[in-house]
């Protein structure tokens, strides 16, 4: 089988037969031979890793190489890597990096390893070559591993003495054409001039090149003998072995995660936070009466409103609607491979009877079903640990981190869950591994406990379940790891360090100290938590987690009335009573109705109920979320446009906001309003009587928003501007500025109105507009701080070209919006004076409202509906028009929504 592949410039298609011999041994003939082409070698599937053995045998000998040849002829130390094929290290026709140049003048290494380490940094280069020089002719060897997708190879070494010469290979493919690991490859040498030396002889005098020259083959004296270019030496990479990992099951190589099929994988998962230990902030509920908001903190203060007969009748309820198998679905389609499940300890074991708690393996045991169903990874995470593993309502602690202090009561009993938990699932390759304990927070003084712990629980578990993961999370809430922790992976199989991120910068400042650990060790990671920030800051932290293989899960996937989760839950009726009185902001409700608003909330965690934030999942997923703007909804002129509907995308994109993002180690910034969207624009309710439910507000000087809209008439517009403000009542002046495709067409001065939602209109009007679809609309604001509801653009003339065009007969321009919540306005031309009046029915045919009639010139009007209060459902609208010399109705369906 004769075969090429493309090696680099160094080594055009043309040479490589002169360059390169392949040794293949068949079995089947049990023949060694050499062919000098590019020839298949046996069928080694390129799972796992490769170790190769090197041999580098230079023969430059005053025989071989008579011309001029140099005392003690040697070669210095190897330097090189293995890396994909997004980065490479020298070249024939570039000029050499400093790395190259202190390697090939110098045989000097440290330069150059410092480029591979960049290279590492960026997850492009992998294992660093490393041997000791040899002298000509001699023999050195050693030994490099290599994986996927880090299958090429760059080595390089110093021809001494000589100015600038070097021999070596650069980006060496491992793979055959078939994917499969080469069996044996051999390569003839041949000099290179790095052009940073202007000697022309091995002893020249240092004469340095400026500028560089580009990288050459030597093709003269004194490696041209008898007329043919002749190869000082070879390289020889022989195949030693190959590591699998365990068929079917999550593993690791070095820093790598390897999926199922041992190839390296960045996975990408949501948590499951809430459902199986409730957290007192993800339903709004403070437990002021008790020590922590965790799981016992809410469930008694339950007790008091309602019983424990009826709470234990809500939790089931609860359990039951917070995470369906639809859920799991939903979560898989949006492109998560791998849920994180939090659990209490007491699912699975009760401690007061020392006995298994077999409807919690039940649970397991459907969840574990449901994902297997929508192919979806699972990790297992002990939130709350036996004792609670710090102070935290999350570990269902009293105030006290008991894990820590009474170890040996509450230590085999951890230690005896997880045996349980690997005895029963061992063999189940959906579960990618086992987190062990979440967020410890171990005192200093005791640190090396925590290392201790989990070494404990490995050497329980680890020989019942050898091919699943273990997750160590650091101490002070999976942020640090001391020299106590990082010696367990030095002494077991599998194991990989899980972080916790948030409110901190988003770039790689922030996470250096763990991507040193990584390297340093070479363990994989995982980011194990992090979210409760903006969609700006989940981008920027999905970028920096893509670039260096991180594998990351999101936290977490559905709360109450939330923006910085993909779902958020509505406040059932009765349940924010309930709420209030919690707070102390309100009475103590009847044992009733706090049950029956209880029960409510526990009904509308059901995922049919749950609005999804799409712009939340557009910065996770939508690659163009960084540079395009897409509609959030549709918006034609003329209508109605709502200040808090602007285009999806990132800041700078779709919006600009001054306070965009949480980073000062504090939650905060982003959405101010804590509603609706989470961007940084900053959205509130709203009280406005004739506007939308939510305003723009907290607006700041050069803050803007963009809309897409598709313009539907050409010519002139009123635009009706909902505002409010309570801000800087002696300053005039535009407050806020309205322009289209970058050409300003309107201001309006909100004015001090005397509250921030005491609501007034303001008036502008447009020049002449012309039709046309995907327009860009941009609001921006000026000095004063405003509160923006809604826009309404009403058509108020036409131009010229468009009155020519009216027909004979009146038309109906526009009804928006289409569907409406409470108004809808009616659009239309006539080329006569008429009487007007717009009528509303049911599909019964029932009137359900009508407008006054009114008396209309020719040309364009608008008549509105307001104050409209229906069920949803649809509508026939019928226009009524009756002038000198006309008499028309024209009919059109309407859809009302909640």
């Amino acid at each position: 089988m004769v075969r090429k592949f493309n090696r680099g410039a160094e080594q055009t298609t043309d040479t490589l037969c002169a360059m390169v011999r392949f040794l293949l041994v068949v079995q089947r003939y049990s023949a060694c031979f050499s062919v000098c082409a590019l020839l298949a070698a046996s069928a080694v599937m390129a799972q796992g890793t490769a170790t190769y053995e090197l041999t580098f045998t230079p023969t430059w000998s005053a025989s071989t190489h008579p011309s001029g040849f140099p005392p003690n002829p040697h070669f210095s130390g190897l330097i090189g890597t293995t890396h994909n094929d997004a980065v490479h290290f020298w070249r024939t026709g570039e000029v050499a990096t400093e790395g190259i140049k202190q390697m090939a003048e110098l045989g000097a290494k440290g330069a150059l390893r410092s480029e591979i380490n960049q290279a590492k940094g960026a997850s492009n280069a992998d294992y660093i070559i490393d041997a000791s020089g040899v002298n000509s002719p001699g023999v050195r060897k050693t030994t490099f591993e290599i994986r996927p997708p880090w299958n090429f190879v760059t080595v390089t070494s110093m021809l001494a003495p000589s100015p600038d010469w070097f021999v070596g290979v650069s980006g060496l493919n491992m793979l055959d054409e078939d994917n499969n690991w080469i069996d044996t490859l051999e390569i003839d040498l041949f000099v290179y001039d790095a052009g940073t030396d202007s000697g022309s002889e091995y002893s020249s005098s240092n004469r340095p090149t400026d500028p560089r020259e580009q990288i050459r083959r030597i093709e003269e004296a004194p490696f041209l003998v008898n007329g043919v270019v002749t190869p000082v030496g070879t390289f020889r990479f022989e195949l030693q072995k190959v590591d699998l990992p365990a068929a079917g099951y999550f593993s690791v190589d070095r820093t790598e995660i390897l999926d199922v099929n041992g190839q390296p994988v960045v996975i990408k998962g949501m948590g499951l936070g809430g459902w199986l230990l409730p957290e007192g902030y993800m339903l709004h509920i403070s437990t002021r009466s008790q020590p922590t908001d965790g799981p016992t903190g809410i469930r008694n203060q339950m007790i008091d409103l309602i019983g424990e007969r009826s709470t234990d009748e809500f939790f089931r309820l609860f359990r039951e609607k917070y995470v369906q198998e639809k859920d799991i679905a939903k979560i898989r389609e949006w492109g998560f491979d791998h849920v994180r499940l939090p659990f209490h300890y007491r699912l699975f074991y009760d401690p007061d009877l020392d006995a298994w708690e077999e409807d919690g393996f039940e649970l397991l045991d459907t969840f574990l079903e449901w994902c297997r169903r929508h192919d979806v990874y699972v990790i297992l995470d002990m939130h709350a640990a036996p004792g609670a593993q710090n102070e935290g309502g999350i570990s269902d602690s009293d105030g006290e981190a008991r894990l820590w202090t009474e170890p040996d009561k509450y230590w085999p009993q951890t230690i005896k869950i997880w045996r349980e938990i690997a005895r029963r699932y061992n063999d189940d390759p959906l579960i990618i591994g086992y987190d062990l304990i979440n967020e410890p927070t171990v005192p200093d003084e005791i640190a090396s406990s925590l290392a201790d712990l989990y070494a404990r629980i490995i050497n329980a578990v680890q020989p019942i379940s050898p091919n699943h993961l273990f997750f160590l999370e650091g101490n002070w809430w999976a942020t640090s790891f001391d020299e106590h922790l990082r010696s367990i992976p030095t002494q077991r199989e599998n194991v990989v360090y899980t972080f916790h991120h948030y409110w901190k910068g988003p770039d790689q400042g922030a996470i250096n100290y763990i991507l040193s650990m990584r390297e340093e060790d070479q363990v994989p990671l995982y980011l194990g938590e992090t979210g409760e920030n903006s969609n700006s800051w989940f981008y920027a932290l999905t970028k920096l987690a893509e670039e260096h293989r991180i594998g990351i899960n999101w936290w977490t996937h559905k709360k109450i009335e939330t923006t910085t989760s993909p779902l958020s839950a509505p406040f059932a009726p009765g349940y924010e009573a309930v709420i209030r009185y919690w707070r102390g902001d309100g009475p103590k409700p009847s044992g009733e109705a706090a049950y029956r608003g209880l029960m409510e909330m526990a009904k509308y965690l059901d995922l049919d109920s749950a609005r999804v934030n799409r712009g939340l999942l557009a910065a996770l997923f939508d690659p163009e979320y960084g540079t395009v703007q897409k509609p959030f909804k549709g918006h034609e002129v003329p209508g109605i446009i709502n200040a808090a509907d602007y285009d999806l995308g990132n800041q700078g994109v779709a919006y600009h906001d001054s306070d965009h993002w949480a980073v000062t180690g504090n939650p905060g910034g982003g959405n101010s309003g804590r509603n609706y969207r989470n961007d940084g624009v900053d959205i509130e309710p709203s009280t406005d009587p004739n506007g939308f439910a939510y305003n723009v507000g907290f607006t700041e000087r050069f803050e803007w928003l963009e809309f897409t809209v598709d313009i539907l008439h050409e010519g002139v517009y009123e635009i009706d501007v909902r505002g409010a403000s309570q801000s800087g009542g002696d300053r005039t002046g535009p407050d806020i500025i309205f322009s289209l495709d970058g050409d300003r067409i309107g201001e309006v001065e909100i004015g001090n109105t005397g509250g921030w939602q005491q609501w007034v209109t303001k008036q502008t009007r447009t020049p002449e507009l012309t039709a046309g679809t995907q327009r860009v609309l941009r609001v921006s604001f000026a000095d004063r701080e405003v509160n923006l509801n809604r826009m309404t653009f009403r058509l108020v003339s036409t131009t010229q070209r468009e009155a020519d065009e009216i027909p004979a007969e009146p038309e109906l321009l526009a009804t928006y919006p289409n569907p409406f919540t409470e108004v809808v306005h009616i659009s239309f031309s006539t080329p006569e004076p008429v009487t007007a009046v717009a009528v509303l029915y049911d599909v019964l045919g029932r009137q359900v409202y009508q407008a006054d009639e009114a008396s209309y010139s020719a040309g364009s009007h608008e008549i509105s509906m307001p104050g409209l209060a229906l069920a949803p459902g649809v509508y026939v609208l019928r226009l009524m028009l009756d002038g000198p010399g006309l008499s028309k109705t024209i009919t059109r369906p309407l859809v009302a929504t909640k």
